[in-house]
């Protein structure tokens, strides 16, 4: 049995995000104009299943700024989390791929890590970012952050 009541075993994680991306290119030659010329916002979703309270299998979308796809793009990952005793707070690293329809029509793989933090049992707060490595065009980093419900 469990002794968390914030991160459980078999638990379904929905999650709902914004999220801000920068190439490769803007990330070596970093200026507030790069920036702001540069970046692609948008947000997802996703779900997540944890089959122990460290261990969990997700999917999620995203789009970005742009016109011809209502999803830029989709993956899935394997994430770690480690909930600290009953503070709410479980940080958690994750790495997967996926494939974006936008752009360039390519598979990616990618790494990351985040920061949870639960209200609640059913309801907390994330942010996170990853570094994605494309198959065709230049790598991007991406950052999300976003509200996460607990079933």
């Amino acid at each position: 049995m469990d002794d968390s009541p914030l991160y459980r075993s078999q638990e379904l994680d929905l999650d709902l995000f914004g999220s801000g991306s920068l190439g490769q290119d803007t990330l070596e030659h970093i200026s507030g104009s790069r920036f702001r010329h540069h970046s692609l916002w948008g947000g997802g979703g996703g779900a997540t299943f944890f089959f122990c309270r460290y261990v969990g299998v997700g999917g999620e979308f995203d789009a970005e700024d742009r016109t011809d796809h209502f999803f830029d793009s989709a993956d899935g990952n394997i994430f770690l989390r480690v909930p600290i005793l009953e503070t709410g707070l479980a940080p958690y690293i994750f790495g997967g791929g996926g494939y974006q329809f936008e752009d360039f029509r390519q598979s990616f793989g990618q790494a990351g890590g985040g920061l949870e933090f639960r209200f609640c049992r059913h309801f907390g707060i994330f942010v996170d970012g990853r570094y994605v490595f494309a198959e065709q065009s230049e790598n991007y980093a991406e950052a999300r952050a976003g509200f996460r419900l607990a079933f």
